[in-house]
């Protein structure tokens, strides 16, 4: 692939057709890893790893996602109205150095 810029990008898929890796390809060096993407059994996006392996982890509930916690370790909380099709958020909120935020 190739970004808005001219870079070569190399972007890795898996058996499900998401993306697992996108790396800049430059020249005859070695593929550069700008992001990595995991995915669970049921292909939700389980955890996103950045260019410096840093980690942003995601949890979900019936394809609803329920928690994320992001590289610095805050994390941030949904609840919904039910746990199917058409939910819908009725609560949020986060933490953040040991401290809870609604």
């Amino acid at each position: 692939m190739i970004d808005s810029v001219g870079r070569n990008l190399d972007v890795t898929t898996n058996q499900q057709g998401r993306i697992t890796r996108v790396a800049l390809k430059e020249d005859n060096q070695e593929a550069h890893v700008l992001v990595c993407y995991a995915y669970n059994q049921e292909q939700d996006l389980e955890k996103i790893t950045d260019a410096i392996g840093a980690d942003t982890c995601l949890k979900y509930r019936n394809h609803l996602l329920i928690r994320k916690t992001d590289r610095n370790r805050n994390s941030f909380y949904w609840e919904y109205d039910k746990y199917e099709d058409g939910a819908r958020a009725v609560r949020t909120w986060g933490d953040c150095c040991g401290q809870a935020f609604l």
